[in-house]
């Protein structure tokens, strides 16, 4: 098993069945630690316009930062990918 060296100095093992899907997916090992990445995405969150929506796991009403036409497009929850169905 070999270790992902960040450049942050976090080291963490690479375990084969991932090296298996980085070589199937054709694309390198990710270079930034895990949590680096979750805060460039957070970064770009779209808070001024929030749309109202219900779970799709409890039918509870939320505020979600995408529009559900959005999520159903491109596979998110409610779609047919997730077993969701037609919207």
């Amino acid at each position: 098993m070999t270790t992902l060296k960040y450049s942050s100095g976090l080291e963490l093992p690479l375990t084969p069945k991932e090296a298996r899907f980085y070589d199937f997916m054709g694309v390198p090992p990710p270079r930034q630690a895990p949590e680096r990445i979750l805060q460039r995405l957070m970064a770009f969150r779209n808070e001024r316009k929030l749309h109202r929506r219900t779970c799709d796991f409890t039918g509870k009403e939320m505020l979600s930062a995408y529009p559900l036409q959005i999520l159903t497009r491109r596979g998110g929850a409610g779609s047919a990918v997730y077993g969701g169905g037609e919207r």
